[in-house]
């Protein structure tokens, strides 16, 4: 799920004042029609919410419903540009023995990106024949999708549970240098997959809040 947002606008960190009567909104991706059914079914008849001491009440904007198969459509153009809404990081294993941390790494690359939705996509969705070759993908990423820019990009400090977190926020954009059409499908409709689920580590807390932009390669940026 996303956190709270106001306007557009995601609310991770810092404190908000909203004038009465504005509302707040988030959205909740549920894979599964079964779990879908159970989550509508669980707010029909909820009218009113409190969020911390002030009462609200819950209206249900609209469902989207997206099928696996829908997701592979390609975005267009060789560019395309990643504004991390949330922060936004991804944890790494150790290679040396068992440690007692966990270690974050807060690089936006497409070899980050594309590695945690994959393992979140394999367990939800099962990779089948259309990423059996997932490694092969990662290597294609690495060398053929080039970060070109970054825009208001560093590590913020927020908090959940009490307890400080780190993320990476900003945006990135990324260059595809390559024609392999079936490599570009499967990066695309990974990425269509990671819009709807979040990316990185903390996913279930609101982190990784990502929206993709198919960007035409004569655009000029921003500010110019």
């Amino acid at each position: 799920m996303t956190p709270l947002t106001h306007n557009g606008k995601v609310l991770f960190r810092g404190d908000h004042v909203i004038p009465p009567g504005d509302g707040l909104g988030f959205r909740v991706t549920v894979i599964g029609e079964s779990l879908g059914l159970k989550l509508l079914n669980g707010l029909e008849g909820v009218r009113s919410v409190r969020i911390g001491s002030v009462d609200a009440s819950l209206e249900l904007l609209g469902v989207e419903v997206v099928r696996v198969d829908e997701l592979w459509r390609v975005g267009g153009g060789g560019r395309f540009r990643v504004d991390f809404l949330s922060p936004v990081r991804f944890a790494k294993r150790s290679t040396m023995g068992r440690r007692r941390r966990v270690r974050f790494d807060f690089c936006p690359s497409i070899v980050n990106i594309l590695f945690t939705t994959i393992n979140h996509y394999s367990g939800v969705v099962g990779l089948g024949n259309e990423f059996r070759s997932w490694p092969y993908l990662l290597r294609w990423a690495y060398n053929y999708v080039y970060m070109r820019d970054l825009r208001g990009g560093r590590v913020v400090a927020t908090r959940h549970a009490g307890r400080p977190e780190l993320g990476f926020i900003g945006s990135v954009e990324f260059e595809i240098v390559s024609r392999r059409q079936s490599r570009i499908q499967q990066l695309w409709h990974l990425l269509n997959y990671a819009e709807l689920v979040n990316v990185g580590t903390g996913r279930s807390m609101g982190f990784g809040v990502i929206r993709i932009t198919a960007m035409n390669q004569n655009q000029p940026k921003q500010g110019q």
